[in-house]
């Protein structure tokens, strides 16, 4: 049944935001998507069909190192969409953990670095890079930086053109792991705008958020698609352990129509708590 396999819920193992070398962020996403595989053999058959070989195509990315690391975030967020109907908690839990390692391996690299050049390296290689670990043979020279934010660029609304749109929410983080992206907030909504009632939408909220972080601006859009006060007040109730910022859902209260309920779910926020506060 539909709304059983929604109900499975997903633990995300987060990087340590302290760690903040990009290749050690990269072999951790590597080694989520070799997880993610393994249980694709005990997922069902859709799932598989799906996914098998764009996994492989991420892992490939990976390994083509830093030149191609928003190649593999991208091609993650789009395995993270496609999974969301058709693949059990272990394979959510591993793209999710793929996902949250890419993004802090991107947020730890600059504009113009050099980091990723392939460089010559000592023995035991003969300044070559070890075939097998595509992150060898480059400059640890991030070891010790203070870690820093999530890149903005990574946010599921930014522009470019227009950076003070961006939601304030995605300079935050939740257990050291940043908000959903476009790409998989963009899922979350079309899954959200498929759903058979209210409660078929609650399932697949909760389902995502327990895979991801969400911003109070990502909530609030979620919250107007529903139409009972009582399933919006459960939205909350889902969204607000995953919050990176509930300081900003200060205005969630005011979307309620019934006063009381609205109040419930001020109460329900007033003990949600994020990186930042």
């Amino acid at each position: 049944m539909l709304i059983a396999r929604w109900s499975v819920l997903v633990l995300v193992v987060v990087p340590s935001l302290a760690s903040a070398d990009p290749r050690r962020q990269a072999r951790r996403a590597m080694d989520s998507l070799t997880q993610a595989r393994d249980d694709l053999r005990s997922s069902a058959p859709a799932c598989g069909e799906r996914l098998w070989q764009a996994l492989r195509q991420s892992q490939n990315a990976i390994e083509g190192g830093g030149p191609r690391l928003v190649e593999a975030k991208q091609q993650v967020d789009n395995l993270l969409v496609n999974a969301l109907t058709v693949c059990d908690g272990a394979v959510l839990r591993d793209l999710g953990a793929a996902d949250a390692a890419l993004a802090f391996a991107l947020s730890g690299l600059e504009d113009n670095d050099d980091r990723w050049r392939h460089e010559a390296t000592p023995d035991p290689y003969g300044g070559r890079r070890d075939p097998r670990d595509p992150f060898e043979g480059r400059r640890d020279d991030d070891r010790g930086r203070r870690p820093r934010g999530p890149d903005p660029r990574l946010c599921w609304n930014f522009d470019p053109a227009n950076p003070d749109s961006m939601d304030p929410g995605c300079a935050n983080t939740k257990d050291g792991q940043p908000p959903m992206n476009r790409m998989a907030y963009q899922g979350l909504l079309a899954a959200a705008g498929g759903a058979h009632g209210d409660l078929e939408l609650l399932e697949v909220v909760k389902r995502t958020v327990a895979a991801q972080p969400i911003t109070t601006t990502q909530m609030a859009i979620l919250l107007d698609k529903v139409a009972s006060d009582l399933i919006r007040l459960d939205v909350v109730k889902a969204c607000a352990p995953h919050l990176v910022d509930p300081r900003n859902a200060t205005g969630i209260p005011a979307k309620f129509r019934n006063s009381l309920v609205g109040a419930d779910a001020a109460t329900v926020l007033s003990g949600a708590r994020g990186d930042q506060g």
